[in-house]
């Protein structure tokens, strides 16, 4: 991982020691970055880049004629995701005397300050871009003891029902009627929509209403095309989960189970995702999460809590595998308050309630940086007399800084399982 360091007035040995301790707490914090699909943009390229998602090819249901001829091919679907760099930065000041007094130590601490901003920053927004936009969302108490799920709680394969726009989707009365979770009047009010097959594949959304009469729905996040509705070849398919209806609020009783663990893995196979190169998926998970999952009997006594075991993977924050599932902590809490039939925004205090465990496998999400700033730029100004700086004529402060040209997308939320729990 690569940066670079602005400087004045320190000594090369200096600045490879702050850079160095930059650097460290920088990739011990950062969590979730390690599992993106990295992409960096050259100098000169501009500030767009672009990944294909292609749709899953239809199974081959009967052999081919020997030695046929005028093969008509299927065409290779899918569509363009594009991000664009954006400015992540901050910077700190201090004082010309503590500069003038205590100069590695204060630097020292300084250093180790922002780099914990700088990656607790740019990890939270990965988890709230996934949470919010690229997850297969599945609440803990719509797995029942034996893996089965729920259907008041839960359903999968939705389809359209005649459809012209990409937010308000009317469900196919055929799939979604026969299922428990249509029995509630709003029941998927300020619930998750995920689109498991055709048109707007690996596109999720929050859903900002449901009128049960017209079984309309509306996204709060346009797909990113319009759908297919169910009378076509290749109709699109839904997953639905509605959190907050008072059917399906959590309670103190939902946390999260092995039964969800298993069900997550089933889930992430079942939809295609690719592991990563140790051969696991990853999951993260909160320090709450890691407590309750250490009160699990079956947990604790199968997981192996060494990281050593990862064995060319991911080890960053990693604590514990178990199953197929690589355990990862991270501090950036994706809370929900539990305030049923809204929208909720994703928030790290306050009275939250829900929180997301994520399951995922590669290409769940993209990362995008600048080709030679793969890690934030660290920046030093010390105060020194007659610089010319005018907003600082008394040379009275210095100021510590980091920034990074950086965007992160949700790819195939098909691709992460967020399992919401109580805590």
């Amino acid at each position: 991982m690569a940066a670079s360091t602005l400087t004045t007035n320190i000594t090369p040995a200096q600045k490879t020691k702050y850079l160095d301790q930059f650097l460290s707490h920088y990739k011990e914090v950062t969590v979730a970055e390690q599992f993106g699909q990295k992409v960096n943009l050259a100098h000169g390229e501009g500030k767009t880049v672009d990944w294909f998602r292609y749709h899953p090819l239809a199974k081959v249901t009967s052999a081919g004629s020997e030695g046929a001829k005028g093969f008509t091919y299927k065409a290779l679907l899918g569509m363009n995701i594009t991000a664009t760099l954006v400015e992540w930065y901050d910077q700190v000041d201090f004082s010309m005397l503590h500069w003038a007094t205590s100069r590695d130590r204060h630097l020292a601490a300084g250093v180790a300050t922002v780099a914990q901003q700088a990656s607790e920053s740019i990890d939270r927004e990965i988890i709230h871009q996934i949470v919010e936009h690229g997850i297969w969302p599945l609440p803990a108490n719509a797995v029942n003891s034996l893996g089965v799920l729920d259907a008041d709680k839960y359903a999968e394969g939705v389809k359209c029902d005649v459809i012209t726009s990409t937010t308000a989707v009317s469900l196919d009365e055929t799939t979604f009627g026969t299922n428990q979770l249509s029995a509630n009047s709003e029941s998927l009010d300020g619930g998750w929509a995920c689109i498991s097959k055709g048109r707007g594949y690996g596109h999720c959304s929050r859903i900002a209403s449901f009128e049960s009469t017209s079984n309309q729905m509306v996204l709060t996040n346009a797909a990113p095309e319009t759908m297919m509705s169910a009378g076509d070849t290749t109709p699109t398919e839904f997953t639905l989960m509605a959190p907050f209806f008072a059917s399906t609020a959590l309670t103190s009783a939902h946390t999260i189970s092995t039964e969800c663990l298993n069900k997550a893995v089933e889930i992430l196979r079942k939809n295609g995702a690719k592991k990563f190169a140790n051969g696991r998926y990853a999951c993260l998970i909160t320090p709450e999460v890691h407590r309750q999952l250490l009160s699990d009997k079956r947990w604790r006594e199968t997981a192996i809590h060494s990281p050593q075991i990862a064995d060319g993977g991911h080890k960053n924050g990693m604590v514990a595998t178990w199953a197929d599932l690589d355990f990862f902590i991270h501090t950036s809490r994706p809370k929900y308050a539990s305030t049923l039939g809204t929208v909720n925004s994703m928030s790290e205090g306050g009275t939250g309630r829900y929180m997301f465990t994520l399951c995922m496998g590669m290409d769940a999400f993209g990362v995008v940086g600048l080709e030679g700033m793969s890690a934030p730029r660290l920046s030093f100004k010390i105060p020194q007399p007659d610089d010319g700086n005018t907003s600082n004529p008394n040379n009275t402060y210095g100021t510590i800084g980091w920034y990074r040209a950086w965007i992160t997308k949700p790819l195939n939320a098909n691709f992460c399982v967020g399992l919401l729990s109580y805590v």
